[in-house]
């Protein structure tokens, strides 16, 4: 049954990998854009929210392009990860703003996601869990980007 099992988790990824890779898209890598901001509200409100859910800045470049990428964050995998055979499981994000129309910067954020089966770290597509989890820090990211322009 072990082995059914192992098999089964094994093809799932290989399944889900193929499709990351049908799509275009990065495995394990959601991005989002979550609005537009002042230069200010782009360098610092985006890093208020990384560090509120704890995490914490590599490396930043200032403007005229705005970067932010955090460290990996070590964290418990997700049930759905555990389903898939992860035993921990480690997340990072990153922030891209770019000066749109005048005075405010557009920002993307993309938030990235392994996994370690076995010996070794693995990208996988998002499960459902972890989709959720990085939309709650990419929707207040957006309401707090939106407060600044209201301002």
């Amino acid at each position: 049954m072990t082995k059914f099992i192992d098999r089964a988790a094994a093809t799932l990824i290989l399944a889900l990998l193929a499709a990351a890779c049908a799509s275009g898209g990065r495995a394990g890598a959601l991005s989002w854009n979550v609005g537009e901001a002042s230069e200010t509200d782009a360098q610092e409100k985006t890093i208020e929210v990384l560090r509120k859910y704890f995490y914490e800045i590599e490396r930043q470049e200032d403007p005229p392009s705005i970067y932010v990428i955090t460290r990996w964050k070590s964290r418990h995998p997700f049930d759905d990860e555990i389903a898939l055979g992860a035993v921990e499981a480690r997340t990072r994000f990153i922030v891209e703003a770019r000066r749109g129309s005048q005075p405010l910067y557009t920002v993307r954020l993309r938030g990235e996601n392994e996994v370690r089966i076995g010996d070794s770290f693995e990208r996988i597509e998002a499960t459902p869990e972890f989709r959720t989890y990085a939309d709650e820090l990419a929707e207040e990211l957006r309401t707090v980007l939106l407060m600044g322009i209201r301002r």
